[in-house]
């Protein structure tokens, strides 16, 4: 992603820290950087997250998707998990709440892999990247579903995602293509219907 993007966040976070600086001398401790990978790249695990969460005054956390897997995921695509019971007990032993699962970045890939690698190779582990479009395609879709029922499992039936580039990429500019370009949108819906249907359906009867 463009480094541009974050400009002004950087110019007052501290990823080291994981403080926001809001002015007038007074810090405000935060746990979301759970979500953007900035404690996630740098801490590694669940447990080392909660501790470090609790040990700053949080009683909650966002759990982001990367902090379920386990080892060896990713290798020559494999899709691996932790264990739900163990995941709630490192929840139970740091005396922490964690309602909600953040997996933007796998939602994302899941529907924007089709418009090119450029757009999830950030998001996949490089071993699935190299296996192409349709195979990130695939793979994120079992991987997602994998995900809905390891956190239901933990008792977590709150996802935070967004879809990706359900239609073509243009739709997803800002332009206003809502002019002349209604065929394109309703291809994008269609596409949109039938990709997620599966998913839908799962989260449907986890109760997610």
């Amino acid at each position: 992603m463009n480094p541009l993007y974050f400009k002004e966040l950087n110019a007052c976070f501290d990823p080291n820290r994981a403080r926001l600086n809001v002015g007038c001398g007074r810090q405000v401790s935060l746990v979301a950087g759970v979500e953007t990978g900035q404690l996630v790249g740098s801490l590694k695990t669940l447990e080392a997250i909660a501790d470090y969460a609790t040990g700053h005054g949080a009683r909650s956390l966002m759990i982001s998707n990367y902090l379920l897997n386990g080892p060896g995921h990713g290798d020559n695509g494999r899709i691996v998990f932790r264990d739900p019971a163990e995941l709630r007990q490192a929840l139970d032993d740091a005396g922490i709440v964690a309602p909600v699962i953040s997996a933007h970045c796998a939602a994302y890939a899941h529907l924007s892999a089709h418009w090119g690698l450029e757009y999830v190779d950030k998001f996949v582990p490089p071993a699935v990247a190299a296996k192409g479009q349709q195979y990130v395609e695939d793979w994120s879709e079992e991987y997602l579903l994998g995900m809905l029922e390891t956190g239901t499992a933990l008792g977590i039936h709150i996802f935070g995602w967004f879809w990706g580039l359900w239609g073509n990429p243009v739709l997803h500019s800002g332009y206003p293509w809502v002019f002349g370009w209604d065929e394109m949108m309703a291809a994008g819906l269609d596409r949109f219907r039938d990709k997620t249907a599966k998913l839908r359906a799962r989260a449907n009867e986890l109760g997610a």
